[in-house]
């Protein structure tokens, strides 16, 4: 499974040039400088989100985190928080998509037992200004969840059998029924890959690193006995 990290080493051809002595403060200005790095190029990947995705949310915008470098580990790694991972995969690395929960609640599944269907809103399902179907109509959907009733909702695929598996409200009067679809199940939802964060991190790296490390070098070595 590919991973969709940006992982910032230190260089160590840099290290290389310095004496035994001399290698210890070169360790921990490299540190300092890599620790420097890692959250500006977390902000860059955040603020690339809104050129790379159409009106993202903050819960995709402030999906990242980073780790911390130290004297023996040079290395910091920028990452996606675990709950929003799964919603940023296939943008990253391309593929099938991921089951969202609310997919997993309407088929009455926890999301980690496949097969669920994936669902895709149709043009009768209320959109917030991003285009996405908003938690609170996820949740009234679910409440309205019911055998019988006007109003009442159904998961499964109509009886007359021409329309596809779905979710349907059901409308009209009792003489005049009629349904009203919200979401369709589809087979399989692929995305292209469209959003470089490994481009985008380490851009800044180019950019940052080699000054932070000369600035915090310059300071340790000033200070070292």
């Amino acid at each position: 499974m590919p991973t969709i990290n940006v992982r910032i080493n230190s260089d160590l051809s840099i290290l290389q040039m310095f004496s035994e002595k001399m290698r210890k403060q070169s360790a921990f200005a490299m540190s300092r400088a890599l620790n420097r790095v890692a959250p500006e190029a977390k902000a860059s990947i955040s603020g690339a989100s809104n050129k790379h995705f159409d009106s993202p949310t903050p819960f995709i915008v402030n999906a990242w985190r980073y780790t911390r470098s130290s004297k023996t580990n040079l290395e910091v790694v920028i990452y996606p928080e675990a709950r929003r991972e799964p919603y940023l995969r296939a943008n990253i690395a391309s593929g099938r998509r991921g089951i969202k929960p609310f997919e997993a609640k309407f088929a009455g599944l926890p999301a980690q037992r496949p097969p669920v269907p994936l669902f895709v809103p149709t043009g009768k399902v209320r959109k917030d200004s991003r285009g996405n179907v908003s938690k609170g109509t996820i949740n009234t959907i679910i409440k309205d969840i019911a055998p019988s009733g006007r109003g009442s909702v159904f998961v499964g695929k109509p009886r007359n059998n021409v329309l596809p598996y779905g979710i349907y409200r059901r409308m009209g009067s009792a003489r005049r029924p009629y349904i009203r679809p919200l979401f369709v199940a589809v087979k399989a939802a692929s995305y292209e890959r469209i959003f470089p964060i490994q481009d985008i991190g380490h851009k800044v790296v180019e950019r940052r690193l080699r000054s932070y490390y000369a600035e915090f070098l310059q300071q340790a070595l000033a200070t070292a006995r």
